[in-house]
């Protein structure tokens, strides 16, 4: 399982950091639900984020495994934004605000200008860092000028899918390798094709499967998912 988790390329990295953040909670908890000290503590993240890049000890691309306290102090930016809002903005965040949305819209279209007018072409990690920092937040706001959808049962598998996807996704792509192998010049255009519709034949048998642990295995159903739907 440990060694699963710490897998470069492992969709279940995430989880490990999860586990350090839900173990020092109880500790940020008395910070971040200070507005002034959380405001310097998140301060203080950013800053080190980019005293990392800059000072030459953040490898990129980052690698969840040789950038270990590089990559928690990143991932800590967003966990603690989340927390700060929901101890010291709670009233606030959940009353809407249309005037709020119109404007975390407009922050949306100009960091979308400000990323191919300037991050594509003169940007470096931090930029990038910050640019999906301050998309997160506006797109928070954003999503409240959509209506309410009904939320159906297969919209609560999205953990159970994220976690499952890169190995149905892997013994897939085995299979149809070998096949392609015989295919000749086909071979590239079946590659690009594959691209499209693997990704939906994912989903739906990720979510046939889910749907059939959780009529027959329940149990064991609610016990890989945390009991999330």
């Amino acid at each position: 399982m440990i060694s699963c988790i710490n897998s470069e390329f492992s969709p279940l990295w995430f989880v490990k950091y999860l586990m350090v953040f839900v173990c020092i909670s109880p500790f940020m908890y008395y910070v971040l639900r200070n507005k002034v000290l959380g405001v310097l503590l998140i301060g203080a993240l950013v800053l080190t984020n980019a005293y990392n890049y800059y000072n030459g000890n953040m490898q990129v691309p980052l690698n969840v495994n040789t950038n270990n306290l590089i990559m928690l102090i990143y991932q800590y930016i967003f966990f603690a934004t989340g927390s700060y809002g929901a101890l010291c903005f709670k009233r606030q965040i959940e009353t809407f605000s249309a005037m709020r949305s119109k404007i975390s819209m407009l922050v949306l279209l100009l960091l979308i200008a400000f990323y191919f007018g300037y991050i594509v072409h003169f940007g470096d990690i931090i930029t990038n860092h910050l640019f999906r920092w301050m998309w997160c937040i506006s797109l928070w706001f954003v999503c409240d000028l959509f209506p309410e959808c009904k939320v159906r049962s297969w919209m609560k598998y999205s953990f159970f899918i994220y976690c499952a996807h890169m190995i149905f996704v892997m013994c897939f792509q085995g299979v149809t390798n070998i096949i392609y192998m015989k295919t000749s010049g086909l071979k590239p255009y079946l590659e690009i094709s594959e691209y499209l519709w693997l990704p939906i034949l994912t989903i739906y048998v990720l979510i046939k499967i889910g749907n059939i642990l959780k009529i027959h295995v329940p149990k064991f159903w609610s016990l890989i998912t945390g009991s999330r739907g």
